[in-house]
């Protein structure tokens, strides 16, 4: 145990080291909606394939950018689709406690049918 640290083994009260290196802080709402006003959807393509193309050069940075990129869009489009999936069924259970079985059936095959029209 030398003098920089407690029985813990933790910072010791008074230790320059411990101060100010905590997880950086997001970034206060107005700033990102002033990157979201100032950055248009041409500019932020010209930075997709920049960083595109230094990850296909070697740069490990880029290509960890554009992964994590990737993989948060990913999971963001399937957040949006589960989400908007639930909301189907909400609304096709609601109708069809008012629909006859076979106007239960034809509405289900509606549905599905626009579905699956819309993931083509």
């Amino acid at each position: 145990m030398t003098k920089d640290r407690d029985k813990a083994g933790q910072f010791a009260e008074g230790n320059q080291a411990a101060k100010g290196h905590g997880r950086p802080r997001k970034p206060p709402a107005e700033y990102l909606a002033a990157v979201a006003e100032e950055l248009s959807i041409d500019a932020w393509r010209n930075i997709i394939q920049k960083a595109i193309g230094a990850a296909m050069e070697g740069d490990h940075r880029a290509r960890e950018w554009v992964t994590r990129m990737f993989l948060d869009a990913s999971k963001m489009e399937a957040e949006i689709r589960s989400h908007d999936l639930m909301g189907s069924i909400s609304d096709t259970l609601k109708k069809q406690q008012s629909l006859t079985p076979e106007q239960r059936d034809a509405y289900f095959e509606k549905i599905m049918a626009e579905r699956d029209d819309k993931d083509n």
